[in-house]
């Protein structure tokens, strides 16, 4: 008889065959190899989202929908952005029959002299700049090149939105990774006057409630389920130091 070993076996080429759809989870998919075995990828952010039972891709590729706003193409929530972000139009999540929506009321200035002494700062806040929406493409093609199965690498999972110029040197980026809507406050340059900045929340029947760590809470009628939640908000400064 022949002398085969193991190695002679084995394809020396090992490539993805399909992906077994009914093996999905949130958070993994199944892979059919060309070998014959299986390969399970997990990932450290939902990749999936269940939809009549079924666990469907997220697709947060950004489409003009007939309103006139950008919404997501697929996922655990409906999101739109407004094609001309300013102090009356904002950001829209729905979920569950519950709807979210937060606006940019206003920049906040402060004298600043005032509050080194104890006294009441003079605050004034200006209003944001209409802005018309900026689609970006979210490259991931640096990470395909480094994936060993560039299959797995999703490709919808995230996109951008930029506002330019909402306030005086100042835009406003809306990324969508998975599950999440992250909201980026970018100044081209340091503001010493700059206290903060407000917004518009319209919570529906949701309630809201602020936790001592900063982040709010949007809970059902009944108080019983988190609907959403809103991490409290940090800095990052071009040396990447971090603040909260």
């Amino acid at each position: 008889t022949a002398d085969v070993s193991v190695s002679d076996t084995v394809p020396k080429d090992v490539r993805i065959a399909e992906e077994k759809i009914h093996k999905r989870t949130e958070y993994s998919k199944e892979f059919h190899l060309n070998n014959g075995l299986s390969m399970a990828v997990v990932y450290p952010e939902a990749v999936h989202y269940q939809d009549g039972g079924q666990w469907k891709e997220i697709d947060n590729t950004l489409q003009l929908s007939t309103d006139g706003t950008y919404t997501n193409a697929a996922g655990l929530w409906d999101v739109r952005f407004p094609q001309q972000l300013n102090s009356s139009n904002g950001i829209s999540i729905t979920k569950d029959g519950y709807t979210l929506s937060f606006a940019m009321a206003g920049e906040v200035v402060s004298s600043g002299e005032l509050a080194r002494t104890g006294g009441n700062e003079t605050l004034s806040v200006s209003g944001a700049q209409a802005s018309t929406a900026r689609v970006e493409t979210v490259d991931n093609t640096e990470m395909k090149n480094a994936a060993e199965y560039p299959e797995t690498v999703p490709d919808k999972l995230k996109s951008r939105l930029t506002y330019s110029g909402v306030y005086q040197n100042t835009n406003v980026i809306y990324d969508l990774d998975s599950n999440k809507v992250k909201e980026s406050i970018v100044l081209s340059r340091y503001n010493s006057a700059l206290s903060g900045y407000r917004y518009t929340l319209q919570v529906g029947s949701l309630i809201p409630v602020l936790e001592e760590s900063g982040q709010i809470l949007f809970f059902t009628p009944d108080k019983k389920d988190v609907v959403m939640v809103m991490p409290a908000p940090y800095l990052v400064d071009a040396d990447n130091v971090y603040n909260t």
